[in-house]
């Protein structure tokens, strides 16, 4: 009986001690990995630091661009010049270019002729051209037209508005020129013949013409 109950308290002490290694051996290993988490937190943290750093220092370097004027006193001053420069060569070069192409619609034929002819001419045979192309080429005409129109439209409204050459918004003016070109015209082409066809049994009289006047401002 007494070697039995040595035999079972040597069991339970050997029990008690094996789970008490465990025990320790458990709260070791997650001893050991938190502090292996608190340096990887450390060293992401120093990383982050460092770059934040650096980014703040070269932040000055981000926001202001090169200048391309630098014996102007301020980029203010540097943006005015820029804007006007622009602004300056889109209007003129538009304008030089439809000048061109208005004035030498006869540059073929006109050899021998005298100014007072060239110029009685020129607006004759633009007309006659312009109704060539809507002829052969209703669509692209339209369109063109149109977006001279609308583009001329918005620099006559910006300037209206007491905007100088320097001062225009050049994406407003080419927005309205696109609107034109892309959308305007050719809708504008498609939408007249629906009326046309829509108002064709009225006829050609007082009555058809009002009502594809009626609809065209109505719709």
């Amino acid at each position: 009986m007494t070697l039995t109950s040595n035999a079972r308290s040597r069991k339970v002490i050997l029990r008690m001690c094996q789970e008490t290694r465990g025990a320790a051996s458990s709260r070791s290993t997650s001893s050991i990995s938190a502090l292996m988490d608190d340096e990887r937190s450390s060293s992401s943290l120093a990383v982050l630091g460092g770059a934040g750093a650096g980014y703040e220092a070269d932040l000055e370097t981000y926001r202001k661009p090169p200048r391309w004027l630098k014996n102007l006193d301020s980029e203010e001053d540097e943006t005015r010049v820029l804007n006007y420069a622009i602004n300056l060569s889109l209007v003129l070069g538009t304008g030089v270019l439809f000048g061109i192409k208005f004035f030498a619609i006869d540059a073929d034929i006109w050899r021998g002729w005298t100014i007072t002819e060239i110029l009685s001419a020129v607006p004759r045979d633009n007309w006659s051209f312009y109704e060539a192309s809507l002829a052969s080429h209703p669509i692209v005409s339209k369109a063109f037209i149109s977006g001279l129109v609308y583009g001329l439209g918005d620099l006559t409204a910006q300037t209206y508005e007491g905007k100088s050459i320097g001062s225009l918004d050049r994406g407003r003016m080419i927005r309205s020129a696109l609107t034109g070109l892309i959308a305007h015209g050719p809708c504008s082409h498609f939408w007249y013949i629906f009326a046309d066809d829509l108002c064709a049994p009225l006829g050609e009289g007082l009555v058809g013409t009002g009502a594809k006047l009626l609809l065209d401002q109505t719709v």
